[in-house]
């Protein structure tokens, strides 16, 4: 499915400049430490700090934007066999991309981060054909999260879709921690915006979306799993279960015990 070409760890910076490039192959971009801005020639300008990275897709050329730019980061590189009829999705979506990115910004992920740290101390190692195999496998870890979490294009870009892919995203993010701000840094917006933005496509306050956001978690969790309420309510971010339960039934009219028990999925 994956063939690995090449992993490379080190310092992005000023002095050591990347003349605009194009590389026949998929580059998975991690910022570890410090700071990086590149141009996507497909969408513009991408910031990208420490926790944050870019999956670019084939024959998409990028350089480097800011001279301010530090960072420490790795890159991997890598190619999909499209003759594989074994690829499952979201992998099977990226065989026909050539020109595009997709960027992941925004909470940070300590698995991801963690799986690609363990990639560069497995690429450093002398080569073996069940290490080849294992890098591969993490590999494809790694790219489903990246897919998962991560965003086409950017937000900002104004368009609607631009603000229903920050939704997709921000409901795969800790709902506890996620803000207003949080959205607006991952947008690489103001909040003001932010807030236009949402009104202008959502007709509804970035506020209200996460609020949204919140109740469409916690009803799948009260149908689908056995968690207590109180568990529920911190993991969606209320401080209490009261204030979760008061804020619950003011929305449907009813508690979530009540709507655990008319809508529990059982089998």
């Amino acid at each position: 499915m994956i063939e690995l070409l090449l992993h490379s760890f080190g310092e992005f910076s000023t002095r050591q400049p990347l003349t605009p490039t194009i590389w026949p192959h998929y580059d998975l971009l991690f910022v570890h430490s410090g700071r990086l801005s590149i141009y996507v020639e497909t969408i513009g300008k991408v910031r990208l700090h420490a926790g944050e990275g870019v999956l670019l897709f084939p024959e998409t050329k990028f350089s480097p934007h800011n001279k301010n730019s530090e960072a420490l980061a790795s890159v991997q590189h890598f190619s999909l066999d499209p003759q594989n009829k074994v690829l499952p999705p979201p992998f099977s979506h990226l065989v026909s991309k050539r020109t595009g990115c997709i960027i992941y910004k925004g909470s940070k992920n300590e698995y991801l981060e963690n799986d690609i740290k363990r990639a560069i101390k497995w690429a450093k190692l002398p080569s073996t054909p069940a290490r080849t195999t294992m890098r591969k496998a993490l590999l494809t870890l790694i790219l489903g999260e990246f897919l998962q979490i991560g965003w086409k294009d950017k937000p900002q870009q104004g368009l609607k879709h631009g603000t229903e892919n920050l939704l997709e995203w921000a409901a795969n993010q800790p709902l506890a921690d996620l803000t207003t701000e949080k959205l607006a840094h991952a947008a690489g917006v103001s909040e003001s915006t932010l807030r236009r933005q949402f009104h202008k496509h959502c007709d509804m306050s970035p506020k209200q979306a996460i609020t949204s956001l919140r109740f469409n978690a916690a009803k799948q969790l009260l149908t689908e799993t056995a968690k207590p309420i109180k568990e529920i309510a911190v993991h969606v971010g209320y401080k209490s279960d009261i204030a979760f339960h008061t804020a619950f039934k003011n929305r449907f009219q009813t508690s979530p015990g009540n709507y655990r028990q008319k809508h529990r999925i059982t089998g």
